[in-house]
């Protein structure tokens, strides 16, 4: 048998008595973790780690060894510093900061002080508490995991939740400037608008010229310009006494 601490290797009595003391020791302290985890399972402690309670508050709450409950811990208090993170990057709402933003200004005098955590509520959202060292609350908020949304609850959220605080938004609209030959065709049709007034105010200066001593007579056409000419060209007979006292067109007797 190998010799145990505090025991000296032989095949005497009290050596023998001293490894059986040594095995009792380990099946006592064996006995005593299996009754911790049954008093409280591991799932039980990271459930009710996530919800929001300390190791030192189990230990005080359930006598187990604050060591058997460390053991534990790690996954839940991980879970609860991962969702605390995603909560202070939400938008508090739209065009306004992010969480964190927010309450950073707020607290800008005390910064170093800031300490975010967050856990597991009943219903599946997740209360996220800002507060200034380990007992000193500032705000009290709930994160939707699903989607992804952060609403004030307690008064101090609310009011910052409620602060004009405006982030201007990136516009979403993009200027699209035509390259020159497209716009060619705007700048002809303002220069067709601008002729078409200008023929429009000579038409009103025309229509307004009709009243003076101006007038302009239409040209005569080819057809009448002859028979003008031919009729310049005879001369005009002077009618005989008969025609006067008989009247014309009637021939002599």
């Amino acid at each position: 048998m190998p010799a145990t601490a505090g025991c000296v290797a032989g095949s005497t009595p009290a050596t023998r008595d001293c490894g059986l003391t040594s095995d009792l020791d380990a099946r006592r302290a064996s006995r005593r973790e299996e009754a911790t985890l049954d008093t409280l399972s591991p799932r039980e402690i990271q459930s009710r780690i996530r919800s929001g309670a300390t190791v030192a508050e189990l230990v005080d709450d359930t006598g187990m060894d604050q060591a058997a409950i460390e053991r534990f811990s790690g996954p839940p208090l991980a879970e609860r510093a991962w969702v605390s993170e995603q909560a202070r990057a939400c938008v508090v709402r739209p065009g306004t900061e992010d969480l964190e933003t927010l309450v950073r200004r707020d607290v800008r005098d005390s910064i170093d002080d800031l300490r975010w955590d967050s856990w597991r509520r009943p219903d599946g959202r997740w209360t996220v508490v800002a507060a200034l060292g380990e007992d000193s609350p500032i705000s009290t908020w709930v994160y939707d995991p699903r989607s992804r949304s952060v609403q004030p609850d307690d008064a101090a959220s609310h009011r910052l939740a409620s602060e004009d605080v405006v982030v201007p938004l990136r516009s979403t609209t993009s200027t699209v400037s035509l390259p020159r030959d497209e716009a060619t065709p705007a700048r002809v049709h303002d220069e067709d608008a601008h002729a078409s007034d200008d023929e429009t105010d000579g038409a009103h200066d025309a229509a307004g010229g009709a009243d003076s001593d101006d007038v302009d007579v239409p040209a005569p056409s080819p057809a009448e310009a002859a028979r003008g000419k031919s009729r310049k060209g005879r001369r005009a007979s002077v009618p005989r006494w008969d025609e006067i006292l008989f009247g014309a067109g009637q021939s002599d007797t």
